[in-house]
């Protein structure tokens, strides 16, 4: 008992301290509701994004970079995971490891080598708020290296390592090497992450707090409301698009996607199709958003969108969404008969009326 509030005491900017700043209630009625906007990839998902932070009753968060320390490897998911349903201690201890250098690594600026997405800038006390996040989710803490972790060493750190277990056995003492920490419970867990993105996406003070905030690729497409648990009230955007539009933009971007041979991505497609959590997308919390319909009827289908996540239909937006409509069909120019064929035969039920 004594090291739970010794740990609390000594965070600087532990959750107590995030609840201060940012207003954050220990209960929900503090929190703030969210809009969040996801895609598959080359979805068309930026379109409804641009358009929604171009409205005033909208609060834009981290100037529109995605926000993806959830869903990632290595993110939140993996870490909630293996502190709750798969808790192993090993398991717990390295995906505590492995979010603080996804934090790390997301951190450092875009122009950086290797890149990261610039949190740093965009996150007041960011650094300060990781580590704080992360000694509160942290109940026991130990100098212990597990089997696993000892087969990742360098050759010459194991050796070193050996050596040092071989002596410290001859003098009965525990080595000093490693450090495994363990976690608080699920329940805990589960509050302390919600308090937790508020304080990251939370934090610009000119913003009114009665304001929805609008987060970019907060949550996985495929499970939308899984992957978005502790955003508290929140409506989630799904956007879809025609997958021959989809492919000829992965022909020459989209590096995290097949776009090389018309029939890997095909595949590619049919698998990743099949994986949409249906229940989920059948919420209401859920909003399913095609492309092509938005983009060519946006008045039509905004009003759609505003009754379903609760803005105003007389407020507009700086940013037309008819100007996206010219990549509706960008397929017929730069696609051959031969690939527009077969993802016409393989693919007839995603196909649009374009």
């Amino acid at each position: 008992m004594y090291l739970r509030i010794l740990r609390w005491q000594t965070v600087g900017y532990g959750i107590q301290h995030i609840r201060k700043v940012m207003g954050v209630d220990k209960d929900q009625n503090g929190r703030p509701s969210y809009i969040i906007v996801v895609g598959s990839g080359y979805s068309g998902s930026g379109a409804v994004f641009d358009y929604l932070s171009g409205r005033p009753d909208v609060a834009t968060t981290l100037s529109g970079v995605e926000f993806r320390l959830g869903f990632d490897p290595g993110g939140l998911e993996d870490l909630s995971y293996a502190l709750g349903e798969g808790f192993h201690p090993n398991r717990a201890s390295i995906a505590i490891k492995n979010f603080q250098d996804l934090c790390r690594r997301y951190g450092r600026s875009k122009s950086a080598l290797p890149p990261g997405l610039g949190y740093v800038d965009l996150i007041p006390e960011y650094d300060s708020v990781i580590e704080g996040y992360l000694r509160a989710i942290v109940d026991i803490e130990f100098h212990a290296m597990p089997y696993v972790e000892l087969t990742k060493l360098s050759p010459l750190m194991a050796f070193f390592v050996t050596r040092a277990r071989r002596y410290f056995k001859r003098k009965r003492k525990k080595p000093p090497l490693g450090n495994v920490k363990l976690p608080v419970s699920k329940e805990e867990f589960d509050r302390i992450t919600g308090t937790f993105i508020d304080s990251l996406l939370r934090h610009d003070e000119s913003a009114s707090r009665s304001l929805p905030l609008l987060v970019n690729q907060a949550g996985s497409y495929w499970h939308p409301l899984r992957s978005t648990n502790w955003f508290g009230k929140r409506h989630i955007i799904t956007v879809t698009r025609d997958p021959r539009d989809i492919y000829s933009d992965l022909k020459s971007m989209g590096y995290a996607y097949p776009g090389a041979d018309v029939g890997q991505f095909i595949d590619w497609y049919e698998n990743v199709s099949k994986r949409v959590a249906t229940q989920e997308w059948e919420s209401d919390e859920v909003v399913q958003i095609q492309f092509e319909e938005i983009t060519r009827n946006p008045d039509e289908e905004c009003k759609k969108l505003l009754s379903r996540i609760g803005l105003s239909v007389d407020i507009g937006s700086s940013y037309n969404l008819t100007d996206s409509s010219k990549n509706v069909g960008q397929y017929k120019k730069e696609l051959d008969a031969t690939e527009i064929g077969m993802i016409e035969n393989r693919l007839e039920r995603f196909l649009q009326d374009i």
